[in-house]
């Protein structure tokens, strides 16, 4: 049985360590690409991450931002789709991620919210269905 559970164990270890060296040698190291070497996209999907309770947001969600933003100025896409969890009305990453990206030169014109993002698979069926997102980036 302890046999059993240390190859377990060793195993998950190896996959988690082969996934990251492999991202990380595949990529060169870089985690993000430049937006002139991107195709053209109907939208920039943002998913949410942590915003902190005084309403900053996390450095994850900030290079998001960050990045779609960059993606809009280089014109790669037409609009931004923020998706967010909003569940309870004094935590809300849709409006946060909104207001960081007019801050960020975008206008509020191509800027769309989707409050109901609480988990990856949550934001991507309205993208499509709701929005009408074809070709997200």
């Amino acid at each position: 049985m302890t046999k059993t559970i240390a190859c377990t164990v060793a195993t998950a270890v190896l996959i988690v360590v082969a996934a990251n060296a492999y991202m990380v040698l595949g990529t060169r190291g870089r985690s993000e690409g430049r937006p002139d070497e991107m195709r053209h996209a109907q939208t920039a999907i943002v998913l949410g991450a942590l915003v902190h309770p005084d309403g900053r947001i996390s450095a994850m969600l900030a290079d998001r931002v960050r990045q779609a933003a960059a993606l809009w100025r280089a014109e790669k896409v037409d609009r931004v789709l923020v998706s967010g969890d909003h569940g309870k009305w004094s935590y809300d990453e849709p409006d946060t991620m909104r207001e960081a990206l007019v801050r960020a030169g975008v206008p509020e014109r191509v800027i769309f919210t989707d409050h109901a993002g609480f988990n990856t698979w949550a934001n991507h069926v309205p993208a499509r269905k709701v929005f009408g997102v074809r070709t997200p980036s």
